[in-house]
Parts: structure tokens; sequence; C-alpha cells
């Protein structure tokens, strides 16, 4: 038995494994369906007719339902995340056989196909499209990654620099299956769609908040404090009302700068979900023991080796779209604005942000989207393990002179 159907064989008893598991969990989390409906059913029929025999006994049996339900429901939710995760296991598995044995049927097809027909090679040696080495190939989960793996198999005129920097890389990710898999493990337990870096790096172009903000935001505080104190001397002194004065005056201004905090707000709810999706694939970068003189190492270092984890920035990321949820809720949004400028503070907290991320997230979007590129490159060797890796020179450096030599084909 030669490597790759060794290998090959190990996926087909793993997806056989997988299938069987998911049919266990599957009537595992039907059992704990009805053990939740008949805690619930037992224990407040029994218990609500109690409540007029006894009190005492009507709360112990409702409390206890409730601990029961509660503990039940836990477990269910445990089952349901297993589940999950092995269905994840399944597809990824799946699809790796798919592509040992070129069911095209069962590769998920990609969006990249050009109607470029001046392209020397693109349409005859099928590079992108349907049924094509793109499509066999392609393991990115971004459309950017995607699109630099097509890029690099179009190249006319690689550079060697460029070739001699991948190949090691490749060689490490190549060994390293389960690296590649929990990324796309992590990924897929957030989101199945397709990530989209540009939205990302637009949202970073955008202008940030109106200059107004600059003094906008100290009067309106200042306003506020003012509206707080006489407000308080009002009612403990009963002071006449120019509470209502500087109010109207508060008031007219917060309504009149709205157009400073309304369309950063939506961007940023927006850039919220695709935020989501990366976050546990950073993390997994982050945290995963590199062995530091790696050449994987040296390629994801903007991850392990920044001053500041980009984890740290997703989660601010997080708290201020958190904050801005109040907008969904106008009497308390309008509450909130009465008592301080609450939206043009949260207006300043994002552009800070922003600011702070201008240099960071185009590096890493680069880094993961040619490290997407090159763990395709990778696991087409895994699959595909009787292939070799090319010795590439510059022009007059070949040990031969031959344009192009191949040994035991």
């Amino acid at each position: 038995m030669t490597l790759r159907q060794h290998r090959q064989h190990g996926l087909e008893k793993t997806v056989a494994y997988l299938n069987e598991r998911i049919k266990t969990l599957d009537a595992l989390g039907n059992r704990y369906a009805w053990y939740r409906l008949i805690t619930f059913l037992v224990g407040f029929g029994v218990g609500i007719p109690l409540y007029w025999v006894s009190e005492f006994a009507f709360w112990v049996i409702i409390i206890s339902t409730i601990i029961l339900f509660n503990i039940v429901a836990y477990q269910h939710r445990r089952v349901e995340s297993s589940h999950k995760k092995h269905q994840i296991w399944l597809d990824i598995k799946s699809t790796q056989l798919a592509r040992m044995r070129l069911d095209w049927d069962s590769i998920p097809q990609t969006s990249f196909r050009s109607d470029n027909f001046d392209h020397p090679f693109e349409a005859d040696l099928d590079i992108t499209g349907k049924k094509s080495i793109h499509q066999l190939i392609n393991l990115a989960i971004s459309h950017e990654g995607g699109e630099l793996l097509r890029n690099w198999l179009l190249q006319q005129s690689p550079d060697l620099a460029d070739i001699q920097q991948r190949q090691p890389v490749v060689k490490e990710l190549s060994a390293l299956s389960g690296f590649r898999d929990k990324l796309l493990l992590n990924f897929k337990w957030v989101s199945e769609e397709q990530l989209e870096g540009k939205k990302l790096l637009d949202w970073l172009k955008q202008p940030s908040a109106s200059s107004a903000l600059k003094w906008v935001l100290p009067l309106s505080t200042v306003l506020a404090i003012v509206n707080i104190g006489l407000f308080i001397l009002y009612w403990v002194i009963q002071l006449s009302p120019f509470w209502v004065i500087t109010l109207s005056i508060y008031v007219i201004i917060f309504f009149m700068n709205q157009g400073i905090t309304k369309h950063l707000f939506k961007n940023a709810t927006l850039l919220d979900e695709e935020f989501g999706k990366i976050k546990a694939i950073i993390k997994f970068l982050e945290t995963y023991p590199y062995h530091k003189s790696s050449h994987l190492a040296g390629k994801c270092h903007p991850f392990w080796e920044a001053t500041q984890s980009p984890s740290r920035y997703l989660k601010r990321m997080k708290r201020i779209v958190a904050a801005i949820g109040f907008r969904g809720n106008p009497l308390v949004w309008l509450l909130i604005n009465l008592i301080g400028p609450y939206d043009f503070f949260l207006a300043r907290s994002l552009n800070r942000y922003k600011s702070a991320l201008k240099d960071r997230l185009p590096q890493w979007i680069h880094t993961w989207t040619e490290l997407e590129a090159l763990i395709s490159l990778a696991n087409m060797a895994w699959l595909n393990p009787q292939y070799s890796f090319p010795q590439v020179y510059a022009n007059k450096q070949s040990p031969s002179d031959a344009i192009l030599s191949a040994k035991q084909l």
C-alpha cells in the first residue's frame, strides 16, 4: 500500500467513524429533548396542584424542577455542541476524501472564473473555473485567499525569491494536518459564509467621524454636567428650573450633530460580523505552540509577536458594538443620551480604535491571506505525497544545461 493509499484509507475510516458518531449524538440529543419535556411537564404538573395542599411542598417541587431542567438543558447543549463539531469534522474530512477521489460534485466550487482568454494557459490547462486545478486545490475561507492562490497559479514569470520563501513554509504545513484542519474547524464553527477581508480594509479607508466631534463632545459633556447639577439643585433647594434651558440647548446640539455618529455606527455593527468570523482563527494563531525557529512561526509572527494581541483588539470592537446596541431600544437610548453625550463618547472610542488598527489590520489580513494560499498548496502536497517539490534555479545557475529536467517519472 502506497502512502497515498494509506492516507486515503485513513480518511475513509475517519469519515465512517464520524458518520456513526453523529448518528449516536442525534439519538442522544433526541433523548435529552424528551427528558427536558418530561421534566417540565411532570415537575409543574405535580407541583402546581400541591400549591393548594402545601405551599412548602409546592416550592420544593418547583425549585427542584427548575434545577433539574437546567441540568438536563446544560447536558443537551453539550451534546448539540459536540454534534456540530463532529459535523464540521465530517465536512472537512469528506471534502479531503473527495479531493483524493476527484469527486468534483463534492468539492466546493469557487467563484474564480476568468473570461480573459488572452492568458496563455489559464483556459487550456483548466486553471480556474469548474473542475479546475484551482477548485481542486483551494482551501481558502476568504475571497482574498482564493484570489491570491489563483494569481500564483496564473503567474507567467514567477519570482524566484518568492518561490524560495514559500516552499519551506509549504513543506512544514504539509506535515501539519492537525494545524490545517483545526484552522478550518475554528472558522466553520463561527460561520459558513466566506470571509471578506476587503470589507474591513474599506472600513479603515473611510473618513472617521467629523472634526466637529472635537468641540461637540467637550461642549456636550459640560452641558450635561451643568444639567445634572441644576436639576439636583432644583429638587433639593427649589432653585428655579434653569435646567430646562440648558437641557434644551443640549438637546439641540445633540440632534443637530447626529450625522457624526449615524454612518459610523452603522458600519461598526456590520463589521462586527466580519470580525466575529475571524475571532476564533486569530485566537488559534496567537496561541498555537510554534517552534520558534520554524518557517511557519516566521510567517505568523504578526499574530504571536504583537505587543498587543489581535484578539484584544477584537474584544474592544465587541465592547464598542455592544455599547452601540443600546440604540436598538429608542427609549433607553434617549434616556442615556439625556444624562450624557453617550453617542459622542462612543464615536470617539471608535475613532481611536480605527487609528490603532490602521497599521495593524492590513498586516493581519495580508498574513492571513497568504497563509490560506500556502495551506492550500500544503494540503495538495499532503493528499499527493508522490508529488515532488521542484528545485528552481535562476537563469544560468542550473547544474545542467537543460531548461527543464525530470527524473523517475
